[in-house]
């Protein structure tokens, strides 16, 4: 309960970020809040490697979105029957542009405060 919490209140608290998109719990779902996914736009004046390198200078862990388009993962190519019909521009996004940071039951609005702080230094 207490990630969702911390989830519900971290897309509030970024969700007028330009060059950052966040993604909040849609009505009728519920899911494990395990993680805080964030997108970095594509103007934005930053690069996703700048800005992971920023918040893990401010002691944020984070990581690339993982399983964002396995099409590019090299064990694809082994898998029998796979194959790709035409592009993937959505997952091709989030392979290179999508992020995510850990989210905790301990994290509380002090954690909070610091993401928000990190964000927008650099944006």
């Amino acid at each position: 309960m207490r990630r969702r919490s911390n989830h519900d209140a971290w897309c509030a608290a970024l969700a007028d970020r330009h060059h950052l998109r966040v993604y909040p719990q849609q009505p009728g779902t519920a899911h494990a809040a395990f993680a805080f996914p964030m997108l970095v736009s594509d103007d934005a004046p930053f690069s996703r490697a700048e800005f992971m390198a920023h918040l893990e200078s401010r002691k944020i862990a984070t990581r690339p979105i993982s399983g964002s388009n396995l099409a590019r993962q090299p064990a694809f190519a082994r898998v029998p029957g796979a194959r790709v019909h035409g592009e993937l521009p959505v997952s091709d996004r989030i392979h290179t542009h999508g992020l995510f940071i850990g989210n905790s039951h301990a994290f509380h609005d002090g954690h909070r405060d610091l993401l928000v702080s990190a964000v927008d230094e650099v944006s």
